[in-house]
């Protein structure tokens, strides 16, 4: 019914498996979310920029508002 995961490399949200099925405990780094309205976006590519696991960062706008 729920899968919690240690996995960082999005192999669940891939998969198909339900956002509200999945707890990632230490993140994804091939999301990144909007600053502006907190869409999150899944990617197929690393997010994290030089390895930093904070900033998800890429430059996108967000597909809703815009925003970064």
């Amino acid at each position: 019914a729920h899968v919690v995961s240690t996995n960082v490399d999005g192999l669940h949200v891939r998969s198909g498996l339900p956002s509200d099925a999945l707890s990632e405990l230490h993140g994804n780094c091939f999301t990144e979310s909007c600053s502006a309205c907190g869409d999150v976006y899944a990617r197929r590519y690393d997010c994290t920029r030089a390895g930093c696991r904070a900033d998800h960062l890429t430059g996108a706008s967000c597909e809703r508002c815009g925003g970064p």
